[in-house]
């Protein structure tokens, strides 16, 4: 499914986006994160972020300028995208319209603030970040009206997403290899995988009771290079 939201991108900036040469310096020229709605799939591509069409056609792009924009997120509408913007500083969080126009800044962080998701309302952001320790990332929300990011209780994420109902919270405790300055990788036997824990919402309930016992989502015969896992809490099941 990926794969195949990737190429209709990728077709999309081939026959519609901008022609590079040789002189462009935009630093990056691959396709980049990929966000799907019932309409669009929005995508990352030198720099800016596009729009195309779920069943093809030519990309539009949401957003310009000299920054750096990636990690794009639809709203569950699928009127705005939240996105995050590298700037003079690092990385904030940022929300455009699906139309395109002027993004407004949410974040105000000399750290790294990366996009992740939505809560099922549409009216919370859920991002990651290392603003309060140093290379140890963690999930925090922001509403999408502003106002000040909230920590999530949990000892460290480098990425997540909410369930639908906004019960449970599924993420990704440590960054893939090279992804950041500061990846905690020992002893751990999962190749380029990270664990994913599910989790009720932890803001609900004390870190006291979130103890936790590892379920393989892959055939454990051989550890594969993307071999999947997930920790499943007391309180909570798959599915």
């Amino acid at each position: 499914m990926i794969r195949s939201l990737v190429a209709l991108a990728a077709s999309a900036v081939l026959v519609g986006g901008p022609t590079s040469t040789a002189q462009d310096d935009s630093p990056r020229m691959l396709i980049g994160g990929v966000t799907v709605s019932e309409r669009f799939v929005v995508f990352s591509y030198a720099g800016d972020l596009w729009k195309v069409a779920r069943d093809g056609g030519v990309a539009d792009r949401v957003t310009g300028g000299p920054e750096d924009d990636d990690f794009p997120t639809l709203s569950p509408d699928g009127l705005h995208v939240a996105f995050s913007r590298r700037g003079a500083d690092d990385w904030d969080v940022y929300l455009v319209a699906i139309q395109g126009g002027e993004p407004q800044q949410l974040t105000f962080n000399p750290e790294a603030d990366i996009a992740r998701g939505w809560n099922a309302a549409g009216d919370t952001i859920l991002f990651t970040s290392h603003r309060d320790e140093e290379s140890v990332f963690r999930l925090y929300t922001i509403p999408a009206a502003g106002v000040f990011p909230t920590p999530v209780a949990l000892p460290r994420a480098w990425d997540g997403a909410l369930a639908p109902g906004g019960e449970r919270i599924a993420y990704v405790p440590f960054t893939l290899p090279g992804a950041a300055a500061g990846a905690e990788w020992r002893h751990y036997r999962g190749g380029m995988a990270s664990a994913i824990d599910l989790r009720l919402w932890v803001q609900l309930i004390p870190m006291a009771v979130c103890h936790s016992s590892m379920v393989p989502l892959s055939p454990p015969a051989q550890l594969s290079l993307y071999e999947l896992w997930v920790r499943v809490t007391p309180d909570s099941t798959l599915g």
